[in-house]
């Protein structure tokens, strides 16, 4: 079952990749964030380090492949906060970051560290949800 998911999750990776204008689909890519959060989370429950790990790595692809340009951020934003594509790509490097951290953390089996990590991509996924959805 798990296999199962993450051969899905990398098929709609793949997907947001090979979209035919190259624009990145904001729901694709929410998935994917949705899966990789939701896999990092199962493996610290299962104490399951190999399954944080490749949350953390699909993250870290997915923030560099979908919120690389603002522009194309900008495209993805519901109409009302196409302004606010700049203010998506930094918290996205903030996601990125606090992924790649989170990988370092689990080389050193510093796992608190790691779920610290965790937290801050929680925390930068509700701030874009904050704006872009005026919580």
């Amino acid at each position: 079952m798990r296999l199962l998911k993450m051969y899905l999750s990398l098929v709609l990776f793949c997907g947001v990749l090979s979209a035919a204008d190259s624009t990145p689909d904001l729901q694709a890519s929410m998935a994917t964030m949705e899966n990789a959060l939701t896999n990092i989370q199962k493996g610290f429950l299962y104490n399951n380090m190999a399954l944080v790990r490749n949350g953390a790595s699909e993250i870290s692809k997915c923030t560099k492949v979908c919120y690389k340009d603002p522009k194309d951020v900008q495209k993805m934003m519901p109409k009302d906060k196409k302004l606010m594509g700049n203010a998506a790509v930094l918290i996205s490097k903030r996601m990125r970051y606090a992924a790649d951290e989170l990988l370092i953390y689990l080389d050193q089996k510093n796992i608190s560290g790691a779920h610290d990590s965790f937290a801050n991509i929680e925390k930068a996924c509700m701030d874009c949800h904050k704006i872009v959805r005026n919580w």
